[in-house]
């Protein structure tokens, strides 16, 4: 079974890691290469959702709001860290 909302959160948290420094290495760094495969419109998608608490009946949860229609970069990077 796929955890999406963990997933999703691994995926933000990985994204919010600062490049190394020349020689340094970064664990959970991710690096994306120059192509033109990886331009605006995939990190768009990539970062197409955000958290939100709600509360209903005295209960509070969580869930992922899309803020951009198209999620397909950051559905396929959960997939692919679990």
């Amino acid at each position: 079974m796929l955890g999406v909302d963990s997933g999703k959160e691994a995926v933000y948290a990985k994204l919010k890691i600062s490049p190394p420094e020349l020689g340094e290495r970064k664990p959970g760094y991710v690096h994306f290469p120059v192509s033109d495969q990886f331009g605006p419109a995939y990190f768009k998608m990539l970062n197409s959702e955000r958290r939100e608490t709600r509360k209903r009946n005295g209960q509070t949860y969580s869930v992922w709001i899309k803020v951009v229609e198209r999620n397909e970069a950051l559905d396929t990077f959960v997939v692919s860290i679990r």
